[in-house]
């Protein structure tokens, strides 16, 4: 799958999940192509220079230090969630 497809699909179901589709903005496959083709272009640029520099610098990810890394970024999200939810009560609350 090229990143052109990638990042189609994945605003694709963004959308879906609001209930909205790409036509609904005024968009169709041409159009979105034409729109994000650069950006997909600089994402594979970088991700190649990334990868050409952990290869230079023999740098490797270590299963363990994704997994940290995983466990802090959910431990965020956690919070995030867990804020938004009691915003959203108070605001909830606020307006009864």
């Amino acid at each position: 799958m090229n990143q052109l497809h990638y990042l189609k699909d994945n605003f694709a179901q963004r959308l879906k999940s609001q209930g909205m589709t790409l036509e609904m903005l005024g968009m169709n496959d041409e159009s979105f192509n034409k729109a994000y083709h650069d950006m997909a272009a600089q994402q594979v640029k970088g991700e190649l220079i990334l990868d050409a520099i952990a290869k230079q610098e023999s740098i490797v990810a270590e299963d363990a230090d994704v997994d940290e890394k995983i466990k802090k970024l959910q431990s965020r999200a956690a919070l995030r969630l867990s804020k938004f939810r009691s915003t959203s009560i108070m605001n909830r609350r606020k307006r009864v």
